[in-house]
């Protein structure tokens, strides 16, 4: 891509993200490239919508283990509860 990004933020760790304009044939505005940086190589993870398009499970998807054993502890101890 010989194009400038319109924003990029670093999500956690040795990845970041980098959101560019979507191509003029596709019907959403943005898209969201992921990567990771490890050493002296960057490697792609996942090209896909922004945030604004995502759906939840999508989101969930590309979360850290970190983030998603603290949701499912979570989800239990609700479960859990007698209400």
């Amino acid at each position: 891509m010989n194009e400038e990004p319109v924003s990029w933020e670093r999500v956690e760790g040795n990845t970041y993200a980098v959101v560019f304009e979507a191509p003029k044939n596709k019907d959403y505005k943005e898209i969201r490239v992921l990567m990771g940086c490890a050493d002296n190589s960057i490697d792609l993870i996942t090209i896909m919508r922004n945030n604004e398009t995502t759906t939840n499970r999508q989101n969930k998807q590309y979360q850290s283990d970190k983030k998603k054993n603290l949701e499912k502890k979570r989800l239990k101890a609700l479960s859990k509860r007698k209400w």
